[in-house]
C-alpha cells in the first residue's frame, strides 16, 4: 500500500460467479486490518464495489458531495479517488478490490501493470485459501470416514474373534462328539458281536441236526435265523470297520491273490440265491489280471458291497464282474455292472455320502444302513485308487474301481481266463 500510495484497500467476495458481494476485509495505512473504513462504512464500500460488474476492466470513481460516485477517467481525478478492480479465481469472477487514494490518484491508478499484478496476487491468494479450505474439509471428511472405518474394523475384528472362538468351541465339541460316537459304536458292536456269534453257532448246530432230527419246517425257520444273523453280523462288522477307518487304524497289507478265488469267496459271503433275485452272475477276468497284488480284505469288502447292491437292485437281467488291466501301467480295474433300475442323475453325486441311498427313496424297500458305497470309496482310497460310476435310469449301473500297481506278471503256464457264466 505504501508503494502504491494507497490510503485504504477493501476486499469484497462473492460465493458464486453471479452472487452478491460480501465485505471480507480492508486495510489502511494507519491499521492494516480492521481499522477505519475511509469514511465510507461497510455499505459504502460494497455499493462502490457493486458498480463494476465481473469481467469489466478496472474503473475509477470520484465521490460527489452527496456521497454518490461518478465513473471517470484516471486523469480526471484530483486529491481523492477510488478504483474498483474486479478479480477472478480459476477463471471465474470472484470479487473486487476497492482502492482508495488521497495522494495523486491519477498517477496511482494509471499504473496498470502494478494494479493488474495486485489483482492476480489477490486471486491467487484466494485460490490457495480456497484450496486449503477444501483440503482441510476433505481431510476432515477423510478423518471422519477413517474414524468410522476404524470403529467398524474394530467391531468386525471383535466379531471375528468371537466367531473364531465360537468355531473353535464348536470344533472341539464336534471332535469330542465324534470320538464318543466312535467309542460308542465300537463298544456296542463288540458287545453285540459275541452273542451274535453264539446265536450263529448254536443255530448252525441245530440246523445240522446236532440236537436231533430237524423237520422241513424247522429247517426253514433255522435257515431264516442263520440268514438274518449273518446279515446282522455283517452289518456290525461294517460298523466296526468304519470306526477303524475314522480312527485311521486300518493297515494296508498287499499280497498276491488269485482273482477267481477272490470272487468266489465274495459270492460265498452273499445271501444264497433263495433270499435274493435269481439273476445270473457273469465273471470276466482278463489273462493279465488272473492274479492281483492287493490287500485282500479291503478288495473283498468293496467287492462284496458292490455285488450286494447290484443283486439288491436287479430283478431281471444279469450282474457282471469284470477284472482287467487299467489304462495306467500296472493298474487293475474291477467293474461291477447290473441291469437294474439305475440311479437318477441328481443322486449320483451323493452316492458315496454316508447313509445315502442310490434310489433316493425314504422307504424301507431296500435294506441296509447306506454305508456300503461309503466303505467302497474309503477302501479304494486306502488302496491308492478311486471309484467311479456310470448309470442310466432303467438301464442299470456300472461301478469301476481302479487299483494302482495291482497287476502281477503271469507265469508261463497260465492261460488267459475265459469269461464264464455262473447261474445263481
Amino acid at each position: 500500500m505504501q508503494q502504491l500510495a494507497l490510503e485504504t484497500c477493501a476486499v469484497g467476495l462473492c460465493d458464486e460467479p453471479d452472487g452478491d458481494l460480501t465485505l471480507v476485509g480492508f486495510a489502511t495505512q494507519a491499521q492494516r486490518l480492521g481499522g477505519p473504513r475511509g469514511g465510507l462504512g461497510e455499505s459504502g464500500w460494497l455499493a462502490l464495489a457493486r458498480l463494476v460488474k465481473p469481467g469489466v476492466s478496472p474503473t475509477c470513481f470520484r465521490r460527489r458531495p452527496d456521497g454518490s460516485f461518478d465513473a471517470v477517467a484516471p486523469g480526471e481525478l484530483a486529491g481523492e479517488g477510488f478504483l474498483v478492480l474486479p478479480f477472478a479465481v480459476s477463471g471465474e469472477a470472484a470479487g473486487a478490490l476497492v482502492l482508495h487514494s488521497l495522494v495523486s490518484p491519477a498517477q496511482v491508478f494509471t499504473r496498470g501493470r502494478a494494479l493488474s499484478l495486485l489483482g492476480e496476487i489477490v486471486g491467487q491468494v484466494l485460490t490457495i485459501a480456497r484450496m486449503r479450505a477444501s483440503v482441510a474439509a476433505l481431510c476432515g471428511d477423510l478423518e471422519g470416514e477413517l474414524g468410522v472405518t476404524r470403529r467398524a474394523l474394530s467391531d468386525q475384528q471383535q466379531s471375528l474373534r468371537a466367531h473364531e472362538e465360537n468355531i473353535h468351541a464348536l470344533t472341539q465339541a464336534l471332535i469330542r462328539s465324534n470320538r464318543i460316537k466312535r467309542e460308542f459304536l465300537g463298544s456296542v458292536s463288540h458287545e453285540l458281536r459275541t452273542p451274535l456269534n453264539a446265536i450263529l453257532g448254536y443255530a448252525a448246530l441245530l440246523r445240522d441236526g446236532a440236537a436231533g432230527t430237524v423237520s422241513g419246517e424247522q429247517a426253514t425257520l433255522l435257515d431264516r435265523v442263520l440268514s438274518n444273523t449273518r446279515t446282522l453280523s455283517a452289518l456290525i462288522d461294517d460298523i466296526l470297520f468304519f470306526v477303524q477307518l475314522e480312527a485311521e487304524r486300518v493297515p494296508l497289507r498287499r499280497e498276491e491273490v488269485r482273482t477267481a478265488a477272490l470272487i468266489e469267496a465274495v459270492m460265498a459271503d452273499l445271501p444264497p440265491p433263495a433270499e435274493r433275485a435269481r439273476v445270473p452272475l457273469r465273471v470276466a477276468i482278463a489273462a493279465e489280471a488272473a492274479s492281483l497284488r492287493i490287500d485282500e480284505a479291503l478288495v473283498r469288502r468293496l467287492l462284496f458291497h458292490l455285488l450286494s447292491n447290484a443283486f439288491k437292485f436287479t430283478s431281471e437281467g444279469e450282474v457282471t464282474v469284470a477284472v482287467r488291466p487299467g489304462e495306467e501301467r500296472g493298474s487293475a480295474v474291477l467293474a461291477v455292472r447290473d441291469t437294474g433300475a439305475g440311479i437318477p442323475p441328481e443322486r449320483v453325486s451323493e452316492l458315496f455320502e454316508l447313509f445315502a441311498r442310490g434310489d433316493g427313496s425314504t422307504t424301507r424297500r431296500s435294506t441296509g444302513l447306506g454305508m456300503g458305497l461309503t466303505l467302497v470309496q474309503r477302501c479304494a482310497r486306502l488302496l491308492g485308487g478311486e471309484v467311479t460310476v456310470e448309470s442310466q435310469p432303467g438301464a442299470g449301473s456300472e461301478f469301476r474301481v481302479r487299483i494302482p500297481d495291482a497287476l502281477v506278471v503271469a507265469h508261463a503256464d497260465e492261460q488267459p481266463a475265459a469269461a464264464i457264466r455262473l447261474l445263481h
